[in-house]
């Protein structure tokens, strides 16, 4: 069993090296245009030239140019070829098919609406498939877009985008004329930012990608506002406020997606009216982003048809995306205000999932869908109530901080006092340099989050769930060893080792770890809860904010300041037996909260079943996160069971030689 520890020991510093990296591979893995693959944006390119470019080569069945033709069938046999590079998930196979239709389309000189429509079709099921990010992170700067066009693009394309630059007429191809409506009327911002990114094959263009995200989005924006006339953008500006068009274009990634040609298609000349002023003027389209509570609604609609068109996989994505990006951002806010009603909600929103995983009618999932509805409804009414009390708000900053902190406190203050008293204080370095990486590298993975890539909320509950189930792993350790040297000879055999150096770098590496992730478990997460109760209360609340965070911060401060003076105070045997029974109580608690937040983020099967909900303790109604919980106490109570004997026959073979 002592071997066992000891390979604990070692394995727990190599796993929590590589799942720093994993977890933090996790939130920031998005920063690359597609989370999981480089060559997605590239098939999305080629795509969108054969949606835009294909179309205008066929009238009735005939070519009207060879060599366009050729590089157009070249294109679709280029996805062909790259769809087999990507990550190989269920739904590749049937890319793989989808993109053999598309090119027997064009060998058959198929018209070119219907090929389009397949490239389209095709091109929005990678980028679903594989989380590509087709929107910027914030509004783009034109101003900054239309200095970058001046110095980047008008040698070729002419200082107003009309192809008439100084070079152009040296080039072959001619360099594209911006204000061709009917070739860009077709074509989307985020088409725009991938020529930009990647370049143009077999033309002078090139890839710009020495630009940052930022800039390349912003010249993609001003290109993309030469394909409307002033007249049709103010028109848009006149009947924005007022039309039902807005409600198409509720975030920056409604517009980046979508072509001026199927906002008319979809939605009429007013949508594409309104398209054509939030281009021009990005920074109109925050002041319409929704509510997370709206958010939620819309995305359960859409979640409910897209399983009434069979595909299914789609409607159980968008539903756990109704719950991260809406719901999630204000539970926190709920609960102090209804604690009730929040447990009410999400238990409703993780029943809904089940319900599509159960192969029910889509009559059945679109009621359900107007329960959950009403319910959002209720929460939006309750926490409009609520948001001009200065109580409310103040007890909600509060909690949010005071409920993280603790855990965090309770261990961090217990390796202190130990290694405190074990005369140890060089490993007290490792300690703090671990919650102050943690601290910067989740206030930095916020800012970078916000700022300039997409993280979504699976992206943040697997970062959660992923640390969350290492620290449990490496507290599992620290638990057994704990509990091993509450036992008088134990820790006399440690003390002799201590005075040999016994504590090893590598164990001093692992508190490090520990540290870490038991901070940045929490501080990403924090900070959003926080962003979001920011805007919720309003500019009248923000003062009850401050205090509420501050009135934590001091509290906290306490808790730490009791745990680390009573810690060191203890008799030795009482302290380890104190710190080791606290470290298995949340070896428990975490392992719990991993598998929750897995599950939230669709990653694990979720099984609910009749139980308490308790989240203080890590304890969800479900079978997947109860049954590893109970393993996780049942190897805990073994590993005492087992030290608690062998510190009997120890003591009783000491007996024996005396």
């Amino acid at each position: 069993m002592k071997t066992m520890f000891e390979w604990l020991r070692v394995t727990a510093g190599r796993i929590t090296g590589r799942a720093c990296l994993a977890a933090m591979a996790v939130v920031l893995g998005q920063a690359a245009a597609s989370a999981a693959n480089d060559g997605a944006p590239t098939i999305l390119h080629e795509l969108a030239y054969i949606s835009v470019d294909y179309p205008p080569l066929i009238k009735d069945g005939q070519v009207s140019n060879a060599d366009e033709y050729a590089e157009q069938l070249d294109f679709a046999q280029q996805v062909r070829r790259q769809i087999d590079t990507l990550e190989p998930i269920a739904e590749r196979a049937e890319f793989a098919r989808r993109a053999d239709e598309l090119i027997a389309a064009i060998g058959a000189r198929k018209p070119g609406d219907e090929v389009a429509t397949l490239a389209t079709q095709l091109s929005r099921a990678i980028v679903r498939a594989y989380a590509v990010v087709t929107a910027p992170t914030q509004p783009p700067d034109l101003v900054r877009g239309r200095a970058l066009f001046a110095e980047n693009c008008a040698a070729c394309h002419g200082a107003a985008g009309f192809g008439d630059g100084p070079q152009a007429a040296a080039l072959t191809p001619h360099p594209s004329n911006f204000h061709d409506a009917a070739r860009f009327r077709h074509v989307t911002p985020y088409a725009l930012f991938n020529s930009i990114s990647l370049g143009v094959n077999g033309t002078a263009m090139p890839a710009f990608n020495r630009l940052s995200d930022a800039d390349r989005w912003a010249l993609a924006f001003v290109v993309a506002g030469h394909a409307a006339a002033d007249a049709e953008r103010a028109r848009g500006a006149a009947v924005a406020a007022d039309s039902a068009a807005r409600t198409r274009f509720s975030g920056l990634g409604a517009i980046s997606g979508t072509s001026l040609s199927e906002a008319e298609r979809d939605g009429g000349a007013d949508a594409a009216a309104v398209l054509a002023h939030l281009v021009a003027h990005p920074e109109d389209v925050a002041s319409n982003a929704p509510s997370p509570l709206e958010f939620s609604a819309r995305t359960l609609d859409r979640s409910a048809a897209a399983y009434a068109a069979g595909d299914r996989p789609l409607a159980q994505q968008l539903a756990v995306s109704a719950y991260l990006e809406g719901f999630e951002l204000v539970e926190r806010n709920l609960e102090t205000v209804d604690g009730a009603m929040r447990t009410r909600v999400e238990k409703a929103m993780l029943g809904y999932r089940t319900l599509l995983q159960s192969g029910a009618t889509p009559q059945a999932v679109h009621d359900e869908v107007g329960r959950l509805k009403a319910m959002l409804a209720e929460v939006g009414e309750t926490l409009d109530q609520a948001k001009n009390s200065n109580t409310t708000n103040f007890l909600s900053a509060l909690v949010i901080l005071l409920r993280e902190g603790i855990e965090v406190i309770l261990i961090m203050g217990g390796i202190a006092a130990f290694l405190i008293k074990t005369n140890r204080r060089d490993g007290l370095a490792y300690l703090h340099a671990g919650w102050i990486a943690a601290l910067l590298l989740g206030v930095l993975t916020w800012f970078v989050a916000s700022r300039f890539v997409s993280i979504s909320g699976a992206s943040r509950e697997m970062t959660e769930g992923v640390t969350s189930i290492v620290s449990a792993l490496v507290l599992l350790f620290v638990g057994y060893w704990l509990h091993g040297k509450s036992y008088a000879s134990k820790w006399q055999d440690f003390i002799r080792s201590q005075l040999k150096g016994a504590m090893s770098g590598g164990t001093l590496s692992t508190i490090g770890f520990l540290s870490f992730f038991t901070v940045y478990r929490e501080v990403f997460e924090t900070v959003l809860f926080y962003q979001a109760l920011w805007i919720q209360v309003g500019p009248a609340g923000h003062v009850s904010v401050i205090y509420g965070v501050l009135a934590a911060l001091a509290m906290v401060a306490v808790a730490a300041w009791m745990v680390f003076k009573f810690g060191v105070r203890l008799p030795i045997r009482q302290f380890f037996a104190v710190s080791s029974v606290m470290i298995a109580v949340l070896a428990v608690v975490f392992t719990g909260k991993g598998i929750a937040a897995l599950q939230e983020a669709g990653k694990l099967p979720l099984n609910p079943i009749d139980f308490p909900r308790i989240p203080l303790l890590g304890i969800y109604p479900n079978v997947e996160g109860l049954v590893l919980q109970c393993l996780m106490l049942g190897l805990l109570l073994a590993g005492y069971f087992y030290t608690h004997l062998s510190a009997r026959r120890s003591a009783h073979s000491g007996q024996q030689a005396g």
